[in-house]
């Protein structure tokens, strides 16, 4: 079973192409795909024309958590839960675009990760440069029993371990084909290493991330939902 469990396909970048391109997927070969949540309501649509082979989740990005209400979103999303989400997210902490106020990211984030402890669904993280406070917040939250992946992985080999231990998954997209990416360099000679925690490759998930992240060597180009034909060369 073959399964992209991150990709944007509700977003209005496929409006155009979008029974195209998971038609590709499934003559590739894919058998499922988990549908990041857009809007309220979008990816829970999509999501609902082939449930059989589409799921969906929901959730508050960090770009959007400026606007974050606890009262309102929070119960936006235990609607959407109802609906039958399947995991909370993506949501996390971007200290590198900075579209929000970190400690405005951060209520957002703490606000999902007690809403996955009250549901019981698993949360989909969206980290970038913010590694101290996601590492904090992570083990807080699996301290409490939630499960989650951090997803397009970019932290650094140390990062990962933390998730590992802590029961966490992390995925990876188009970017662990950029040659450039030293860090993904070093996660990968320490799989080698039995002694080093990252050594377990079930913790490992794809994610097409579509439409970003496309690897190489069609980066620049929209990201699809069809499996990966290249491996990556570090």
């Amino acid at each position: 079973m073959l399964i992209d469990s991150h990709a944007h396909l509700a977003g209005e970048k496929f409006d155009g192409d979008r029974d195209a391109v998971l038609q590709r997927g499934w003559d590739a070969g894919l058998t499922h795909v988990v549908i990041i949540g857009e809007t309220a309501t979008a990816a829970r649509d999509l999501a609902r024309s082939d449930p059989t082979r589409l799921s969906f989740t929901a959730g508050v990005h960090p770009h959007e958590a400026h606007t974050f209400d606890a009262a309102r979103d929070l119960l936006s999303l235990r609607a959407r839960i109802a609906d039958g989400a399947v995991a909370i997210g993506e949501c996390g902490l971007d200290y590198f675009y900075d579209h929000s106020p970190r400690e405005r990211q951060q209520a957002a984030f703490q606000g999902q990760l007690h809403l996955a402890r009250e549901s019981g669904l698993p949360v989909v993280v969206h980290t970038r440069q913010a590694e101290a406070d996601t590492i904090r917040m992570m083990r807080a939250a699996a301290g409490d029993g939630v499960l989650g992946v951090l997803h397009c992985f970019t932290g650094s080999p140390a990062m990962a371990r933390v998730a590992i231990d802590v029961g966490w998954y992390i995925s990876i997209s188009g970017i662990a084909t950029f040659r450039t990416w030293e860090r993904w360099c070093r996660m990968r000679s320490c799989w080698s290493r039995p002694t080093r925690h990252i050594s377990r490759p079930s913790r490992i998930a794809d994610a097409a991330t579509s439409p970003h992240s496309c690897r190489l060597p069609s980066h620049g180009w929209p990201s699809s939902a069809a499996p990966r034909q290249r491996r990556c060369r570090c």
